[in-house]
């Protein structure tokens, strides 16, 4: 199904948009999704991407070395390679997504996604998620 940027999702409907593992801070995948407090959102993702050799589910994974590098993570609650959520490419409006999840906004904005890894370091990053949006309420 095609929406025009900024179009609003009906209740029920569903869209899919694929998420691309290599981009960065600045390019964040622009989902096209415009959210609103009162709503309600089930965001399901599939497939796999990689972290230069290393498979990763939408979920991410545990990186050994968590205490070295997990403070240059875009999202430090997560894993590496988690699929984030962000309303307005907003530090503080990111949330987990991963393989799946209901999320309420607290606040207006456009959604968009990426890959959970180090500003800079997504240069070795290939594969994407298919990301399915559908409006709860």
């Amino acid at each position: 199904m095609n929406l025009l940027p900024g179009q609003k999702l009906s209740v029920g409907q569903p869209y899919k948009v694929p998420v691309s593992a290599r981009e960065d801070t600045d390019t964040m995948v622009d989902t096209g999704i415009d959210m609103a407090p009162g709503e309600q959102y089930e965001l399901a993702a599939t497939g796999l991407w990689w972290d230069f050799f290393i498979p990763s589910s939408p979920n991410g994974f545990f990186f050994l070395p968590d205490i070295l590098v997990n403070r240059f993570l875009r999202h430090r609650p997560s894993n590496f390679f988690a699929l984030i959520g962000c309303l307005d490419r907003r530090p503080d409006q990111q949330f987990f997504v991963g393989k799946h999840c209901n999320y309420k906004p607290e606040v207006p904005g456009r959604l968009f996604c990426f890959a959970n890894d180090v500003s800079g370091f997504y240069w070795n990053n290939w594969g994407k998620v298919d990301l399915t949006i559908k409006r709860l309420h």
